[in-house]
């Protein structure tokens, strides 16, 4: 389900302007992201990292330290 938070203000962005790459860890994956011809998907501002990396498919594995664990379920 899909939707946006009401009690999250909308952020204002620009996208990026030139050419980068990304080196997603620990696997090593490397892309060369072009703005102008990155695909945009559906999480995280576009051209967020997060957008980057689910939209080229590339997992991203969020680990919970132990000493947070009691704070956040996995």
């Amino acid at each position: 389900m899909g939707g946006s938070n009401p009690y999250i203000q909308r952020v204002e962005y620009e996208l990026p302007q030139i050419a980068d790459a990304i080196r997603f860890l620990p696997k090593g994956q490397a892309l060369r992201v072009d703005p102008a011809r990155s695909p945009h998907g559906d999480n995280g501002l576009p051209g967020s990292v997060l957008d980057i990396a689910l939209a080229y498919g590339i997992d991203i594995v969020i680990e919970i330290s132990a000493w947070n664990r009691n704070l956040a379920r996995e």
